[in-house]
């Protein structure tokens, strides 16, 4: 789950095999000032992220069931959808 508000993405991940983890990452910008709560799944996205050969990474994260768009923030040619969950 991404928890986006307070210039940050508060990160939570849950696995009944693993475990359950908690991290904040700090953000540059919030467009739109939106703040929301999206559900991904974990491994699809960390997998879009880690492929970007850039230190950071733009992720454009659409409110309701729309694909969140993941680029490298000087690399425009890569480019990565990762669609939510559904509660």
């Amino acid at each position: 789950m991404l928890d986006i508000h307070d210039g940050a993405i508060h990160l939570e991940a849950k696995d009944p095999n693993i475990g359950e983890i908690k991290d904040e990452i700090e953000i540059e910008t919030l467009t739109n000032g939106a703040e929301r709560v999206v559900k991904f799944n974990v491994r699809y996205l960390t997998e879009a992220i880690e492929a970007v050969s850039d230190e950071k990474v733009t992720m454009n994260i659409p409110s309701g069931m729309g694909g969140c768009v993941i680029r490298g923030a000087r690399d425009k040619n890569y480019f990565a959808i990762v669609m939510p969950l559904r509660d």
